[in-house]
């Protein structure tokens, strides 16, 4: 999905957690199957009060890696590399980074929250937030075949379907309607 602030690029995937080949950052329930993925996490703590990275050097987990801010013309390359895209996200008001994901062929894991599964839709593998365990199993089934390749599908032709030409249309015709309401 392109973002037209910044060049029709990717937009920044705030934090998010992209799942590789080992080497890449996690959570408890992460940390026992680290030999096959490891875990990248991308975005800046901006109120630093994520204690992730810091928990990570504690429990000596080199398989959890942090790149802090990517700029957005980095992200889809990024996005690409990765086998899995992991967005656990609490509270999303839309949930565009995943988008982006789906756009680059990469099969998604998301949260139930927010508005991530009306805009995901069966795209995407969805999992409690709060259910560490769930959410490693689904991370490890997005990356396996053949549910890699349907996810890969499935989201590319979901994403298409989400482009800023179509969205500045639509949000006009919805100005226009409300600006002739009586």
């Amino acid at each position: 999905m392109a973002n037209p602030g910044n060049g029709g690029k990717a937009g920044n995937a705030g934090n998010s957690a992209s799942a590789g080949d080992a080497g890449n950052a996690g959570t408890t329930s992460w940390s026992g199957k680290a030999g096959k993925l490891g875990l990248l996490f991308v975005g800046r703590d901006i109120w630093g009060t994520d204690p992730t990275a810091r928990i990570a050097a504690a429990h000596g987990w080199d398989w959890a890696r942090f790149a802090g801010y990517v700029a957005g013309d980095e992200l889809p390359a990024l996005y690409a590399a990765a086998r899995v895209f992991a967005y656990p996200s609490l509270y999303e008001g839309f949930g565009i980074p995943p988008l982006e994901a789906m756009a680059c062929g990469t099969p998604v894991v998301a949260s139930t929250a927010g508005a991530l599964p009306e805009v995901l839709g069966d795209a995407a593998l969805l999992v409690d937030p709060y259910d560490e365990d769930a959410l490693a199993q689904a991370i490890e089934a997005a990356a396996a075949e053949p549910l890699a390749s349907e996810l890969r599908r499935k989201g590319l032709q979901y994403a298409a379907r989400f482009d800023w030409a179509t969205t500045a249309e639509q949000t006009w015709a919805l100005y226009e309607r409300t600006a002739t309401r009586p």
